[in-house]
């Protein structure tokens, strides 16, 4: 079995930012970041908006969750505890673990990771959410994105096994 970790960075404005924590795909801890004006030359992490970008690593976020300096009074650590022992049930019960949310998603709505269509193989990169609130699948494609319709979405030979 893999357990997968994950931290997803989001940025709300130029100077703000959060990071979610994910084990296995299921959001875990959420943490804000420390978002500041980055000099030519000098180290940060995930996206740079008008030189403006995180300056704290993926991995302080993993081990925020793991061992916080609060964890006696927050119990921090107990979030990350029970996701891994969800995770081990549904090993247990032989039940395929999703890594990823989109992964999680394509499963929900019956859309395979990969097709061939449009005479290629294309791979699921998101999910375009609309107006009525359904959502359609993203395939990447060799020349680009492109929304594909249920017709569309014949899987390819890896994925029927």
């Amino acid at each position: 079995m893999e357990i997968k970790i994950t931290v997803e960075r989001r940025r709300s404005s130029v100077t703000q930012g959060m990071v979610d924590v994910l084990i296995n795909g299921e959001k875990v801890m959420d943490f804000g970041d420390t978002i500041e004006l980055i000099n030519p030359g000098d180290k940060y992490y995930g996206e740079m908006i008008g030189h403006w970008a995180s300056t704290v690593p993926d991995t302080q976020f993993i081990l925020g969750l793991l061992f916080h300096p609060f964890d006696e009074l927050y119990k921090y650590s107990e979030r990350a505890k029970t996701a891994l022992l969800k995770a081990k049930e549904i090993e247990e019960d032989g039940a395929e673990i999703y890594r990823t949310e989109l992964q999680e998603i394509a499963h929900k709505n019956g859309w395979p990771m990969r097709i061939k269509a449009r005479g290629y193989v294309a791979f699921l990169v998101g999910v375009q959410p609309l107006n009525d609130g359904k959502s359609e699948p993203i395939y990447r494609f060799p020349g680009g994105d492109s929304l594909v319709d249920e017709c569309e979405m014949i899987p390819t030979e890896e994925d029927d096994e």
